[in-house]
């Protein structure tokens, strides 16, 4: 199955969620993905 996504934002800190906000506003597609590292 192939996926095309408008905007991929890498990094889920503040700059990367308010990118993400942007880009549903504009109704652009992307994933969501977030990984917990646990060391």
């Amino acid at each position: 199955m192939v996926q095309e996504f408008d905007v991929i934002v890498v990094g889920a800190g503040h700059a990367g969620a308010e990118a993400a906000l942007a880009a549903a506003r504009l109704g652009k597609k992307q994933p969501f993905s977030q990984y917990h590292w646990i060391i």
